[in-house]
Order: C-alpha cells, then structure tokens, then sequence
C-alpha cells in the first residue's frame, strides 16, 4: 500500500544517476521484511498462538512503516527543493553551454 508512494518519493529525493541505487536498497530493506516476517510469525506462534503472532507482526510492522514515513515527510519538501535546484543549475550549466557551441560538461 504504500510502496508506490515510497518509489515516488525517492525518484522527487534522488539524482537521477543514484535513483537506481535508492531503489535496489529499498527493495533490500522491503524484501528482507518480507523474508523475515515468517520466521518471526513462526518464532511468536510458537510461544504464544498464530493469532497473535499474525496480529503482532503486521501491527508491529505498520508501526514502524507509519512512524519512518511519517520521519521522513518532515525532510521530504526541503529535498525536493534541492534536487530541483540543482536539476536546474545542470539545465542553465547545459544550455549555457550549447549556446556558446561548446560540448556540455556534466559534473
């Protein structure tokens, strides 16, 4: 439910070369959650009941989901700005210099 807010929150926070790197290592974290949910389940049904092992796994997990988004919206309209400024400074640097007929230099 939230992972496509998340993929277009990194692509607004990310240079456009990093962006595959920031999704490989969201992907990292999302899977490895994923993969790990079960035995965690398995570890609480064991010393309790599934029905609570279930329960706690995802209540614990939309837990911590809710408080690192809600984290990072505090931070997520200053890096927008950034980026964009910085996206437009390369844009100036490339037209300035295809006006003057040299090759542009990205750095």
């Amino acid at each position: 439910m939230a992972s496509p807010n998340v993929m277009a929150t990194l692509h607004d926070i990310t240079y456009p070369e990093a962006r595959s790197t920031a999704q490989a290592v969201r992907k990292l974290f999302e899977d490895g959650g994923s993969a790990a949910a079960p035995w965690v389940a398995g570890m609480i049904a064991m010393r309790w009941s599934l029905h609570v092992a279930i329960l706690a796994t995802c209540v614990v997990t939309w837990l911590v989901c809710g408080a690192l988004l809600a984290a990072a919206a505090k931070t997520v309209s200053a890096d927008i700005d950034a980026l964009r400024g910085s996206m437009r400074d390369r844009a100036d640097r490339l037209g300035s210099s295809a006006a003057a007929g040299q090759p542009p230099v990205v750095r």
